[in-house]
Formats: structure tokens, C-alpha cells, sequence
């Protein structure tokens, strides 16, 4: 049953199960079957083919964390660019910016709250905000947050940009009126149809989610939405997933964000790592993150006696930190997750990517040729390895991972 319900969740929204991780889905589905007061699988799987209902259990999987003022350097360069680049050459049109995907909001309304502070006249932001979710947009249209919204120790912008609405905070309505929020599926067949171009595009923490072709797809979006000259801000984990998308590492900024080279003969995405630390020590002792498997007791979907339970905990609890950008501290998890479980799949390719982040191809290898070990179709992975190989000079076999990686996805 669950292979039927990752196969919907890849056709229609692009998820990799691999990714997301198994025991995640198959948390979400439990939920979505109690709440609705469904414990026949046979009926669940019919139900599906609702649109309504599908989209249902769509929100329980992809709602992220999210916060205001996340990986608040990104939105601090965003002013200062904006104000060098706009103010300071005298542009009379409007800055379009693209948030997706949205969420509840929080990274939208950050956006049009880092501009105004930093000086940029309110009627000529224009940011749209897409989302495959309708609950979550709802959410976002209402612009009501609570205490997990707003984290770190820097909070001033909640006194400007927001007022009491009970125990909770409203964004202000000169906010609010920047934002257009759209339900778009991104990798869907109409995708951004009725979208023009734009000048800035956040499309951070999506990439590393997302099944091959759904990758490529959601590249030629942003390919096709990007102006020239724009910038691009991608999440922590996702550089060597932007590459050979024909962008660049923005110069000096020492952050996430990407611009399409001056010379067409470049084509490689590279993107400048920031707060990182120290290079990684695989075989340094690393101390365990506070997290514990889950007690609860098993849904309708969770076998007794599963084996590799602590693993996926310590690989979901990695996931988590890459995506706020906490290389060192996923790293620590994926091996507490390969202590538990050492043939995750989900947990050796994420080592894999943290390594590439962090420049250390040697390391980043052994994970991706264990991944293609445990599977042989795994095409990401051989593509990982073939631009290893092809940075070691050893052309041969890259070409001969790059073809197999090519008939894995012509299947």
C-alpha cells in the first residue's frame, strides 16, 4: 500500500520517497487515516482518487518548518543588494520577487519586512508567494502567527510589522497588501503559466525533496521565470543540485544565492557555503542529538518489531538540520542513523550531499558508491559520482555513470 501512495505522491507533487523518508509517509497516512475514521486499506487507497482527499493527505506531508527571518544573513544581503543595485541606480519599475514554495508565509512576508526596513518603498514591492496547498495559503492570506513563528533573539521587526490579535500577532496590512498568494504545483503541467519574469526567486529547501524528473522540471521553471541579471537563493544542502543549471556564486556575498554568469561559457552552479565551521571528521567521536524513536503507539500502518526504528528517527532529526543549514550537527545524526541502521539509504546519500557542501569529494564518494551499492537504479547518486570522477580526470568512467544514470531515467 504505501509504495501505491508514494507512486500518487511523486506523480503529482514530485516527492521522492527516498527523500522524505519512508517512515515519515508512513506516519502521515496513519494520521490521515484516523482522522478520517478509515482503517481498511483497500478503502483508503479508493479514497485517494478524490482530488480532495488527496490533497489532504498532500498538507500532513509536506508542511515544513518555517519562521520568520530563517537564515536571517540571506535577507540582510537581500536588503543591501536591493538598495545598491535598485535605489542606487535609479530603476523606476517595480521589484518582482518569487517565494516558492510559500508555506504559511512566514517567507513571503519576510521578504517585503527586509525591503521596508532597509529603506525600499513599500508600493513598489511586489512578491508572490506560490504553494501547492490550499490549507497552508489560507494560512498564509490570514497572516496570524504564534510564538514558533518568531525565533532568535532579534525580534524588533515584530514591533514594526505586526500588532496583538489575542495570544497571537497579525501582520500589518501595508505587509499583508505586497503579497499575492497563488496555488501553483511547481512541478505540475501548467506550472508558473501565468506567471511573468522576476527579479529575485526564493526557491530554498525544495530541491532535495523532489524525484529526478520533478527536479529538472522545477529547474526549467526557474530558468524560464529568473530574469538575466536576477538572483536566486537556494537552500543549504542544495548546491550541487543547482549545477549545471548555468548559475553561479554570487561574488562576496558568502551566502546561498545564485546568479547566472556573465560568461555563457560557464555553466555550473556554484554557490558559496557560509557558517559552516570546521571540515568534517568522519571518524571523530561525535556526540548524539537529544532525540529519542518515537513511543507512541503503532497506527494501522506500522509493523511490530521493525527493525532500523532509532535509525530513521536520527535520519529524519538530519533532515531537519540540513534544512536549516546545520551541516555539522546533520552529519552527526546521519551517523548516529547509520550506527542504528548502516544500510539507509536516505542517511548515506544525505552524507553524501553534506560532504559535497562541504567540499570533501573524497568522503561525499564512499557514501554515493554505498548508496549505488544498496541501489543500483539510484540515478542522483550516479550523477554525483560521475562529476566526482570527472573532477578526478578519470573521464572514462564518468562518462560510463553519466550513461547509465541517462538509461535508469529513459526507463
Amino acid at each position: 500500500m504505501l509504495s501505491l501512495i508514494a507512486d500518487l505522491l511523486e506523480r503529482e507533487i514530485g516527492l521522492s520517497l527516498e527523500c522524505i523518508g519512508e517512515d515519515a509517509l508512513r506516519s502521515a497516512v496513519t494520521r490521515h487515516m484516523r482522522d478520517r475514521g478509515i482503517f481498511d486499506q483497500a478503502r483508503y487507497i479508493d479514497a485517494l482518487s478524490s482530488r480532495e482527499f488527496a490533497e489532504e493527505l498532500i498538507e500532513l506531508v509536506v508542511v515544513p518548518e518555517t519562521w520568520f527571518f530563517r537564515d536571517r544573513k540571506s535577507f540582510d544581503f537581500l536588503g543591501s543588494y536591493v538598495g545598491r543595485e535598485w535605489l542606487g541606480a535609479c530603476r523606476a519599475d517595480n521589484l518582482r520577487i518569487l517565494s516558492m514554495p510559500c508555506s504559511t508565509g512566514e517567507e513571503p512576508y519576510t521578504i517585503v519586512m527586509a525591503l521596508l526596513d532597509a529603506g525600499f518603498p513599500l508600493e513598489r514591492i511586489q512578491v508572490d508567494a506560490l504553494d501547492v496547498s490550499p490549507k497552508l495559503l489560507e494560512i498564509a492570506k490570514e497572516g496570524v502567527y504564534g510564538p514558533s513563528s518568531f525565533r532568535g533573539k532579534n525580534l524588533a521587526f515584530k514591533q514594526r510589522h505586526f500588532q496583538p490579535a489575542g495570544e497571537y500577532f497579525s501582520i500589518l496590512d501595508s505587509v499583508r497588501s505586497r503579497v499575492r498568494f497563488l496555488k501553483d504545483n511547481v512541478v505540475g503541467q501548467d506550472a508558473g503559466s501565468t506567471l511573468g519574469q522576476y527579479d529575485i526567486i526564493f526557491c530554498r529547501n525544495l530541491v532535495i525533496y523532489l524525484a529526478q524528473w520533478a527536479r529538472r522540471k522545477l529547474m526549467g521553471l526557474i530558468d524560464r521565470l529568473l530574469t538575466p541579471e536576477g538572483l536566486l537563493f537556494i537552500g543549504h544542502t542544495e548546491t550541487m543540485a543547482f549545477e549545471g543549471g548555468g548559475f553561479k556564486k554570487n561574488a562576496g556575498s558568502g551566502l546561498f544565492v545564485c546568479k547566472r554568469p556573465q560568461d555563457k561559457e560557464e555553466s555550473r552552479i556554484q554557490v558559496q557555503s557560509h557558517g559552516v565551521g570546521k571540515p568534517l571528521r568522519v571518524k571523530s567521536a561525535v556526540q548524539a542529538p537529544r532525540v529519542r524513536p518515537s513511543t507512541k503507539n503503532p497506527g494501522p500502518l506500522e509493523e511490530s518489531g521493525r527493525s532500523g526504528a532509532s535509525g530513521e528517527t536520527y535520519y529524519q532529526c538530519a533532515l531537519q538540520l540540513a534544512d536549516q543549514g546545520k551541516l555539522i550537527e546533520a552529519s552527526r545524526a546521519c551517523l548516529e542513523a547509520l550506527g542504528e541502521a548502516p544500510m539507509h539509504l536516505g542517511a548515506n546519500f544525505l552524507m553524501g550531499l553534506i560532504f559535497m557542501e562541504m567540499r570533501q569529494e573524497d568522503e561525499a564518494a564512499k557514501y554515493f558508491e554505498k548508496v549505488i551499492y544498496l541501489n543500483p537504479d539510484h540515478d542522483q547518486a550516479l550523477d554525483y559520482v560521475a562529476t566526482i570522477e570527472a573532477n578526478r580526470s578519470n573521464s572514462m568512467r564518468a562518462d560510463r555513470l553519466r550513461q547509465w544514470a541517462r538509461r535508469i531515467r529513459e526507463k
